[in-house]
């Protein structure tokens, strides 16, 4: 019973000792900060193969929503966003456009996009690269909640490992062993858009594996080492 009461108690101060430390941004209508709204609850679960993409898509468009803690203003105001260069691999100019020393937050708005550009770099086909991106205290926004300022990408062109979508949608029993060049043709037949898809209605994923795997019959297709490729087990 003892320790049942002094575990409340550490609860209990815990509770209190984080309603102190947010209180001045839940409370104070003059405190203003912005929040990256991620997709996901993870913020490393930001991912970009740009194999997803059409071949002939050089560039990427990354949009992030940013929300505002605080009260709306009739003016435009600026924000500011930074690289953690000692997290990040991605290289300025090469995997992704430099950012910008500021970007507007429009008036009578409680949420706006940060968008960044993701560029196809050659060096991709063999490596996934890293963006850390955290925002920063400006003249116009202070400090946000914790967790909500930064946001993790991971940026690719080369399917050598297989996605997701690939063991979820029993591929690895359907198409015989792995191969990056089947995924990507089936990729392109059944119009899967990221690593983490499903086809509507999911029946449709038998009509896929069957017409891939016709593809793969008509159009003969080699490994690195000469060998012909099959959708299939063989």
């Amino acid at each position: 019973m003892k320790l049942y009461k002094y575990i409340l108690a550490m609860c209990m101060a815990c509770v209190l000792f984080s309603c102190e430390e947010n209180e001045p941004m839940l409370y104070d209508t003059e405190y203003n900060a912005l929040n990256f709204k991620l997709p996901y609850e993870e913020p490393d679960s930001l991912y970009l193969n740009f194999m997803f993409l059409p071949n002939d898509a050089n560039t990427a468009l990354l949009k992030v929503k940013l929300k505002l803690m605080g009260v709306a203003s009739p003016n435009d105001r600026s924000y500011m966003v930074s690289e953690v260069l000692d997290e990040t691999t991605a290289e300025s100019g090469v995997h992704y456009e430099a950012l910008g020393t500021q970007y507007v937050f429009p008036a009578n708005e409680t949420e706006t996009n940060f968008e960044l550009v993701l560029k196809r770099d050659e060096s991709l086909r063999e490596k996934t690269c890293r963006l850390v991106i955290k925002l920063d205290e400006s003249g116009d926004f202070k400090e946000g909640l914790s967790g909500q300022q930064h946001f993790i990408l991971n940026i690719t062109d080369n399917l050598l490992v297989p996605p997701p979508f690939w063991e979820g949608n029993y591929l690895h029993y359907y198409a015989g062993p792995y191969h990056w060049k089947k995924c990507k043709k089936y990729i392109e037949i059944a119009g899967v858009d990221g690593p983490n898809w499903f086809p509507d209605p999911y029946a449709a994923g038998d009509v896929y594996v069957k017409e891939t795997r016709m593809w793969f019959e008509n159009n003969p297709t080699y490994d690195e080492e000469g060998n012909r490729l099959y959708f299939e087990y063989r």
